[in-house]
């Protein structure tokens, strides 16, 4: 199972290195292959597990810039997700 889109073993590191916020602001920044992260969640109907997901929750999303949470927003959309309250995708 990933981690916020992420083998475990590759979040861990980040999370050791940056601590969670920043490695999830990390997976966020702009021109990160977040296709290949969010991919296997999407296949596992499991997007409100992604970092993408959570930045746009409460009291998550004012952790995270306007802009983080646009690319956020830009990449559930690319992928059809419908939300945490709906729990799948079209």
């Amino acid at each position: 199972m990933h981690v916020f889109g992420c083998p475990p073993g590759r979040w861990l590191q980040m999370e050791a290195v940056h601590g969670t916020l920043a490695a999830c602001k990390l997976l966020l920044a702009p021109g990160t292959e977040y296709v290949t992260q969010l991919t296997p969640s999407w296949e596992k109907r499991r997007l409100h597990l992604s970092v993408e997901a959570i930045a746009l929750e409460l009291p998550f999303a004012e952790l995270f810039t306007s802009v983080e949470r646009a690319e956020a927003r830009r990449r559930l959309t690319e992928f059809r997700y419908l939300g945490a309250s709906a729990g799948r995708v079209r």
